[in-house]
């Protein structure tokens, strides 16, 4: 038996007037003019689908866009694995069609994780970050889409000097991408076959701009709960100064199944004999 639970923090954090952040946990998408949402989810599932759109500031409607990927999403939940290329077409197309409308520029980031029978997979696109925290260590399973990542990759900055680069936010992948602009390129990870103790965080760049990977480890590896660990990580990112919103969603496998602790075993040894 798979238990999960999770929770999301959302703060409008010091300097910006709204908040063009929008989230969805397991159906739940709260709208509210308050400068922090919270929302939190402990029901067993056949299916869990979670993710963070962040609206790209200084554009014309952000939070137009943000709102519009996540709307989009709940129409493919629960299907949305068998369905992910259908998502971010649709997602895409409907953005181009409203800047078409208003006569400017918006787009939106996409990070989310799904989970059904024991397994999850990650997606993203843009900046916003999905990590896995086992056994101590912090995995960035997504990409980050940026200009300044794409310098790193091709050996030109360091990873360190990537960080602070001015083209740190200059994304490279996006909702919001005219056909004859790029090709849309999400990118994923499948087959993450989950242990009890996983903990997997979601978050904008509102969170990653404040807080290094040791850090995050060190706040998802504290043993508190998704809510309480939600909740630190974004009072963190606003105590040092954030001046961007900051959203944070944490997911915990509370309970995984003998089967599922030995389809990983099984896995982790098939990847290791692989390696060799």
């Amino acid at each position: 038996m798979l238990l999960v639970s999770s929770a999301a923090v959302s703060d409008i954090g010091r300097v910006r007037e709204q908040n063009e952040d929008a989230f969805y946990l397991c159906g739940k998408t709260p709208e509210c003019a308050e400068r922090r949402r919270r929302c939190m989810d402990s029901e067993q599932k056949d299916t869990y689908l979670y993710a963070i759109c962040d609206g790209m500031g200084g554009e014309l409607c952000g939070d137009v866009a943000s709102k519009m990927a996540i709307e989009t999403l709940a129409e493919y939940s629960p299907d949305f694995d068998s369905l992910a290329q259908e998502y971010f077409q649709t997602a895409n197309e409907r953005i181009c069609a409203e800047i078409r409308r208003l006569g400017g520029r918006m787009g939106t980031t996409f990070a989310g994780l799904w989970i059904r029978d024991g397994v999850a997979k990650s997606y993203n696109a843009g900046d916003s970050r999905v990590y896995l925290c086992r056994d101590g260590k912090l995995i960035q399973l997504s990409v980050d889409h940026t200009q300044a990542q794409l310098m790193c990759s091709q050996g030109l900055i360091s990873r360190e000097e990537a960080r602070t680069h001015p083209f740190r936010n200059r994304l490279t992948q996006h909702l919001g991408i005219f056909p004859q602009e790029r090709e849309l390129e999400p990118h994923a990870v499948a087959n993450i076959v989950l242990r009890e103790g996983d903990r997997f965080l979601l978050c904008s760049d509102g969170l990653t701009d404040m807080l290094n990977d040791t850090e995050l480890r060190r706040y998802l590896t504290d043993g508190g709960s998704a809510e309480s660990i939600a909740a630190e990580l974004v009072d963190a990112a606003i105590d040092r100064g954030c001046r961007d919103n900051v959203t944070a969603i944490c997911i915990c496998v509370d309970k995984a199944s003998e089967e599922q602790e030995e389809l990983y075993g099984f896995m982790k040894n098939f990847s290791e004999w692989k390696e060799e």
